[in-house]
């Protein structure tokens, strides 16, 4: 199977939608990122100088004194914080120490943005963990980027991260299942099953044998990144071909 995707611009990347704040030892907010003005509606002008606590929602259960200086800061954790609409936004965060400094660097995202990026993760590595299927991740330029293919699985060499297709397969074949992830990546449209001829540089032609290949478009975090996952089709030997 093949996955590649554009950024949805609706949706900040995995770093930019992470809202960071700088607190001294007191608690009192230093610094306030765009992406915090922007998870609140409140703007550096009206956080900086105040405490801390003060953001935290009523909903939350927690005493804004509570958090009067960084040692009462819990290190991660989930919260309630007020939203200048009034509702409650529900966050994770984590509290870093800074070297030569009593402040803290406050980081936060949305819980369910986080939780959508650890379970995104858990499923990536599991199907990279796994060996029934062949799974490789593709960038925009057809560069493989992650893969579980080896060997012994592909049935001839695997294609090396940073490698492309042309560097195992035939230049036919090759050329053939890079048309499938371009397709994929550019319509859309998921690619299921389709027959690939799959055979490594020096098989002679009309060897190798028809392998289901399928190839689909995956959202990517990143800027600008579109990568592809293909699962891999199968030799007679085993396992070839691509993830993307």
């Amino acid at each position: 199977m093949n996955a590649s995707g554009n950024r949805d611009r609706n949706e900040a990347s995995l770093l930019g939608g992470i809202a960071t704040a700088l607190v001294d030892s007191e608690g009192i907010v230093l610094l306030w990122s765009h992406a915090a003005a922007e998870l609140l509606d409140r703007t550096a002008a009206e956080v900086c100088g105040r405490p801390v606590g003060r953001l935290l929602a009523q909903a939350s259960g927690r005493d804004h004194r509570a958090t009067r200086c960084r040692d009462e800061i819990p290190a991660a954790g989930r919260v309630l914080l007020q939203h200048r609409s009034g509702r409650p936004a529900e966050v994770s965060f984590h509290a870093l120490p800074l070297e030569e400094s009593a402040g803290l660097l406050l980081l936060a995202a949305p819980t369910r943005h986080v939780t959508d990026w650890e379970q995104g993760t858990a499923l990536l590595r599991t199907l990279l963990a796994q060996d029934r299927m062949g799974v490789a991740i593709h960038g925009a330029d057809l560069t493989v980027v992650r893969t579980n293919l080896t060997p012994d699985t592909f049935g001839g060499p695997a294609p090396p991260v940073g490698g492309r297709l042309r560097d195992v397969l035939s230049a036919e074949d090759a050329e053939d299942a890079e048309a499938a992830l371009r397709e994929a990546l550019d319509t859309g449209v998921p690619v299921i099953e389709r027959e690939q001829r799959v055979r490594s540089p020096d098989v002679p032609h009309g060897g190798g044998r028809p392998c289901p290949h399928s190839g689909l478009r995956m959202r990517w975090a990143a800027p600008r990144a579109w990568p592809r996952c293909s699962p891999t089709p199968r030799s007679a030997d085993g396992p070839v071909g691509d993830s993307s």
